[in-house]
């Protein structure tokens, strides 16, 4: 049934929704919504019975599952792809580029207004359903209203030939995110910096009262280079809209929506209707846990040989581990290190503290202690990357100390210096001179080696990861080389390398510093 006037685009609203609830409840809820408008009421419930032709009994199959089944049953007598150099209107189909339950995406290109190569998305022969319809346009509408720097626009829509809608898109060329980081070799602060791009497209589309909820890798597509990389946010087939008129698509009532691996609690809980933007935020953590530790949440090995009920189960009620303690634990993590330009031993020591609390502040069960939007989220990221306490780990007097050494590790050594200089001088103004003086000395040559072994490297010569810990671990690795320092001033410098680890809570180091 066409929808063109406000009116029709009423009833549409009114018949999506009522699709999103159990069979038993639509009527009811369409005579509710419709109030005295028979006119209004007689069209949602055409459009519905359009829908729900099958029997009604229990486990009776769903319309979606109705056209999945129809397109299987017509795929003997119609090819499922179209064959290279099929015109649909101004686009020439060149390949195929993705498959999914409903449509096929091609490769295509077109010649005149602009010459450009176009991603072309078509439903498949058999998936013509009217649920399967209003979703796919409901798709094409909402990258409509998407105009994001890290987003693919929408170019076109028509019908094609067979009279199965298609929409045209921005062609991106690029690999998935994770994908492209790994081959980059781009280290923690790189990952972080990218994944900032990802959560700026999706609050863009937070903004316009549109939730994705299908955020994975594979429908993030990077590309450039380690200078300038750019990332693509594809694919909202399942988006949903939250407020009337967004544009977001359609959901049935218990269909398991999303990729197991990174769905929301909330979104496997068939119970629970209202899912917002906190829900995006859950699978942006999921992803950022993949690209920073090479280790998902729940591997897709947890999942496998599993019912829809049983998957719901481990998302609802299992608690991810740290991406640290995961990355510590992988048989893999020479390899995943090694694509990310580092050591295992020091992508551990990335990992733990801020951005364990973080990701899993991003993935908490409940949603109301989870980052309240996309916003708060991407700035916790910034706190981090500016060496700012995180609002993810409850602060500490011993917490915030640590990050103002961080922040500001060479001013701290002097002043640390300075004071153990003044104290021990008036000590020995009250003795003699003499230890007065060689206290000053000892003090001033700690001051020296500090300075000199934490000092960072010139800007020329500064690696990306180049951080306070590598500072420390330096200093204490020439430290123990060296054979030039006296007794007294050794045991000074492995205070002060001592306490700076207990700061940054690496227990292990700091006692081996201080019990030397």
């Amino acid at each position: 049934m066409p929808v063109n006037d406000e009116h029709d685009r009423t009833a549409k609203e009114i018949y999506l929704d009522a699709l999103d609830r159990p069979s038993q409840e639509r009527e009811p809820y369409v005579r509710e919504e419709c109030g005295e408008d028979s006119r209004l009421q007689a069209e949602v419930l055409n459009l519905l019975a359009s829908d729900t032709s099958a029997p009604s009994e229990f486990l009776a199959p769903t319309p979606m599952q109705d056209a999945l089944f129809q397109s299987a049953r017509e795929k003997a007598e119609h090819p499922t792809h179209l064959p290279n150099g099929h015109q649909i209107g101004r686009y020439r189909v060149e390949s195929v580029l993705g498959e999914g339950g409903m449509a096929v995406v091609y490769r295509a290109h077109q010649d005149a207004p602009v010459n450009r190569d176009v991603a072309l998305k078509l439903i498949k022969p058999g998936m013509d359903s009217a649920a399967v319809i209003a979703r796919f346009n409901a798709e094409r509408d909402t990258l409509a209203m998407l105009t994001h720097p890290n987003i693919a626009r929408v170019f076109d829509a028509g019908i094609g030939e067979s009279g199965h809608p298609y929409f045209v898109m921005e062609f991106v060329i690029g690999k998935p995110i994770i994908e492209f980081c790994d081959e980059q070799r781009f280290d923690t602060r790189a990952r972080l910096k990218l994944f900032v791009q990802v959560c700026q497209a999706i609050q863009h589309a937070h903004s316009k009262g549109i939730i994705h909820r299908d955020i994975k890798p594979n429908n993030v597509i990077a590309s450039g280079n380690a200078n300038e990389p750019l990332v693509k946010v594809i694919d909202f087939g399942v988006a949903k809209a939250t407020h009337p008129g967004a544009g977001a698509g359609v959901t049935l009532h218990g269909e398991l929506v999303g990729t197991p691996e990174y769905m929301c609690p909330e979104q496997a809980d068939s119970t629970i209707r209202d899912i917002d933007t906190r829900c995006d935020v859950y699978s942006l953590g999921a992803m950022l846990y993949a690209l920073l530790s090479g280790s998902l949440p729940f591997s897709r090995t947890t999942f496998a040989g599993l019912d829809s009920a049983q998957i719901r189960q481990i998302i609802l009620e299992r608690e991810p581990t740290r991406p640290s303690s995961r990355f510590e634990d992988s048989s893999d993590s020479d390899a995943i290190a090694q694509a990310r330009a580092t050591t295992p031993a020091s992508l551990a020591r990335q990992l733990r503290g801020d951005l364990d609390w973080i990701i899993l502040k991003a993935l908490e069960k409940n949603r109301e202690r989870r980052y309240a939007s996309v916003t708060e989220f991407v700035q916790d990221i910034g706190r981090h990357l500016g060496d700012d306490p995180v609002q993810a780990r409850p602060p500490s007097h011993m917490y915030t100390c640590a990050k103002f050494v961080k922040r500001h590790r060479i001013e701290t050594v002097i002043c640390m210096a300075i004071v153990v200089a003044l104290s021990f001088t008036t000590v020995g103004l009250w003795k003699d001179y003499g230890t007065a003086k060689q206290t000053i000395e000892n003090t001033l040559a700690v001051n020296t080696i500090l300075q000199q072994v934490l000092h960072p490297p010139a800007p020329s010569s500064r690696s990306r990861d180049t951080n306070v810990v590598d500072l420390i671990d330096r200093a204490a690795k020439e430290l123990s080389g060296s054979n030039d320092v006296r007794p007294v001033v050794e045991a000074s410098v492995r205070l002060t390398l001592g306490e700076t680890y207990r700061y940054l809570e690496m227990y292990e180091e700091a006692s081996r510093e201080l019990s030397l």
